[in-house]
């Protein structure tokens, strides 16, 4: 984890670090609002009065839903712009001061419309195909490796067509018509559709097409290890339990709970899950827990088998029929599930009549919390982890901790709200993401804006373990506490979004498979490789490496891919799962990739084309190649003459480092784009490109050098205004916009 304080800087990132938190063009005020003392008469703002401005909330949001920050600050002017218009139509005034428009029927969320803008961009379906890999725990190395099912597309993006296809049908339908598909497929048609139930649904058979290696062991011994491997992964991935602790916390009883709510630190949602899923609330027998997840004479492994969906065969065949009883003679119990032939078709049907159930009418519960229908139980884990995984993924701590429940009751009913309205939604990820970045939790003002009543006023939400401190003030959570190390993944999509870098080919899966070279052998023509791939569905893989892609000699090969993934935290296999920080190793990894922000590629990156646009501007300065590059990589882009708390000024630090004053002409400065290309690997190593949960200051300064594509009315007139505004028409100039 990251400690406080304690980033291995080089002088000139701490001088930014200092000008970023404490500048800016137009500082906030605060207006009280909340609590009334009594001495004093003065009104106290509460934790959730304590909210940040729309720019910030811009920029937290871009991040959260995209998985890179805004790349302007034209883009972050727009959006909130657009917030405030909104509320100016929800009000019933008209574009024009003074204007009577009268209300609307139905108020439109401005934090909704953003996030249903942004859910268009194509980087919405990339980053979160990558996020539920890593949610399902897809193995991306070695021999479990779905790199032929998750890490290939047969099939180009689709309006949510596939994804319906296999919502509404069973496992052993014959295929939609429209040829094979695989799993990456099916998450970006159903991440389109806005219903990640079918990804869950037909996970389950791809993950029992990928056993771990069982050689010269016996068959029933080798059958068991397969079937806890994937029924650990299961647990975790679905359920967010694991039956070894089920005997000391589960939804009936917990060592930890206690009667007085103030003392307690054990807080389930409402229902008796253990007991309904496996019978007994302390779990069962593991091995009859997963008996479901059979793979002996039930993956085809050597003989043509069926394709559920009509799928690739990549992703597994199966055999429906004529299955023996269970080689271990195993009777399983889990959910509506019991006996000796169950296999991942039965549980794929328990967790869809799960899903059915409770998108139609909820959990039903009994006086005592008992559910009747277990299938619903299954599927309300189910998407109660969903929820846990993506708060965990924006807001950089989960809701639950290492026993698998809430510590306090705050984090209870957080999760359990959003998990009802993620049901309620039929399962959508942009209403989930809306709910999230819609709580008081997300868009906090910064601790030095002083707001509230002391500097810990919030519950224990991001930190549930503050409330053991021996300081009572302290044992709750402030805005500090919700700062966060990014995933690595989404460190990544950050760097190369705002540098226009295209992600490494291996990235994904960082393993080179024999068919690249073997491919490219046998095709040695790009027009052969698209043929073979077009007509006889072979080499499509080699045809997108040495043809689509066209990898660039300096393209990091598997092996230093792997090694750089794992030291930063990237999750690779179920035994090598990554970590969230960059600790000083880490960071000495990240740097080394990062550092001096060489291109790897032959395109022309950020940099390349901001010192052409330079080229171009007779009046730019190096002050504008600065202000360009911060505004781009950390969203300040102004240069404080302020002395830090080194003594030293930002100003000062940067001439210092281009030995040379900022108004200095470009044509005067040797070795441009070797000192440009430093700067930028030094603001890649300071907190505020690191670190989530914190917003720069609020501006409206855009810089000289900001790209064309990226100015205020050129971003204004590439919105789409979203069905919920369809009726109204977004009008837009050089630096303000109106909504008719």
């Amino acid at each position: 984890m990251i400690q406080k304080n304690a980033f291995p800087l080089g002088l000139l990132a701490c001088v930014l670090m200092n000008a970023a938190c404490g500048s800016s063009d137009d500082p906030k005020n605060i207006t009280d609002a909340g609590i009334v003392t009594p001495d004093a008469e003065v009104v106290v703002p509460t934790f959730r009065d304590c909210e940040d401005s729309d720019q910030a909330f811009v920029r937290r949001t871009h991040l959260a839903v995209l998985g890179y920050r805004p790349k302007s600050q034209s883009v972050v002017n727009v959006y909130a712009d657009l917030m405030a218009a909104i509320r100016r139509r929800n009000a019933g005034f008209g574009a024009e001061e003074g204007q009577d428009a009268g209300p609307l029927p139905t108020p439109v969320d401005p934090k909704a419309a953003v996030v249903e803008l942004l859910s268009r961009d194509p980087a919405f379906i990339d980053r979160w195909s990558e996020q539920f890999m890593d949610l399902l725990l897809v193995p991306r190395i070695e021999d479990q490796s779905q790199q032929s099912c998750y890490g290939d597309r047969e099939r180009q993006d689709d309006n949510g067509d596939l994804a319906s296809y296999v919502r509404d049908n069973q496992p052993t339908a014959s295929g939609d018509g429209n040829g094979r598909f695989t799993m990456l497929d099916l998450v970006r048609s159903s991440l389109a559709l806005d219903d990640v139930s079918p990804i869950y649904r037909a996970h389950l058979f791809a993950l029992v097409s990928r056993p771990i290696p069982a050689a010269n062991v016996p068959r029933v011994q080798a059958e068991l290890a397969r079937r806890a491997d994937f029924g650990n992964v299961f647990d975790a991935a679905y359920l967010n339990r694991d039956m070894a602790c089920l005997g000391c916390h589960n939804s009936t009883n917990s060592i930890t709970f206690r009667e007085d709510p103030a003392t307690s630190r054990h807080w389930d949602i409402p229902g008796r899950f253990e007991e309904a899923i496996y019978g007994q609330a302390d779990g069962i027998a593991p091995e009859r827990a997963h008996a479901a997840f059979r793979f002996d004479g039930f993956v085809a492994q050597f003989s043509s088998g069926d394709q559920p969906w009509g799928w690739d065969s990549s992703c597994g065949e199966f055999f429906t029929g004529g299955l023996e009883s269970d080689p271990a003679d195993i009777d399983g119990r889990f959910a509506s599930l019991s006996g000796r032939r169950i296999t991942a078709y039965e549980l794929e049907q328990a967790l869809h009549n799960g899903f059915a159930s409770i998108a139609l009418g909820g959990l039903e519960l009994d006086d005592n919390e008992g559910i009747a229908d277990v299938d619903a139980a299954f599927a309300y884990l189910v998407a109660a982890n969903i929820v846990d995984g993506m708060w965990a993924e924006v807001m950089g701590s989960r809701l639950t901790i290492a026993n698998h429940f809430p510590r306090n009751q705050e984090s209870r009913d957080i999760l359990h709200d959003l998990t009802e309205e993620f049901i309620q939604s039929s399962f959508s990820i942009q209403n989930l993401l809306t709910n999230i970045v819609s709580t008081p939790y997300f868009n906090r003002l910064p601790a030095e804006a002083g707001c509230g009543s002391s500097p810990y006023n919030m519950p224990p939400v991001f930190d549930p373990w503050t409330i053991e401190d021996d300081n009572e003030e302290r044992r709750n959570n402030g805005p500090g506490d919700g700062v966060h190390a990014l995933s690595a993944r989404t460190l990544l999509s950050s760097a190369y979004a705002a540098l226009d870098w295209r992600r490494p080919f291996f990235e994904s899966f960082p393993e080179r498979p024999a068919s690249i070279d073997n491919c490219a052998g046998v095709f040695p023509s790009c027009a052969q490789l698209n043929a073979a791939c077009e007509n006889n569905g072979q080499c499509c893989f080699a045809e997108k490496y040495w043809c689509d892609f066209g990898p660039s000699t300096e393209e990091p090969g598997t092996r230093s891919q792997r090694t750089f993934l794992r030291g930063i935290g990237v999750f690779l296999k179920n035994g090598d799962k990554g970590f969230r920080g960059l600790d000083f190793q880490a960071r000495l990894v990240f740097e080394d990739r990062f550092a001096d922000c060489r291109n790897i590629d032959t395109a022309p990156d950020f940099l390349d084309s901001m010192l052409s646009l330079a080229a171009q501007t007779p009046e730019a300065t190096l002050g504008d190649i600065v202000s360009a590059t911060k505004d781009r990589l950390v969203g300040v882009a102004r240069v404080s003459h302020e002395a830090g708390a080194s003594g030293m000024s930002e100003k000062q630090a940067l001439e210092a480092m281009f030995e040379t004053n900022l108004d200095t002409p470009l044509s005067e400065i040797e070795d441009l784009d070797a000192k440009v290309r430093g700067f930028c690997g030094t603001l890649l190593s300071t907190p505020q490109f690191l670190l989530g949960g914190m917003a720069a200051p609020d501006s409206r300064y855009e810089p000289l050098l900001t790209p064309a594509a990226l100015r205020y009315a050129n971003v204004c007139e590439s919105i789409a205004l979203p069905p919920t505004l369809s009726e109204h028409v977004l009008s837009c100039s050089a630096a303000s916009l109106a909504l008719d």
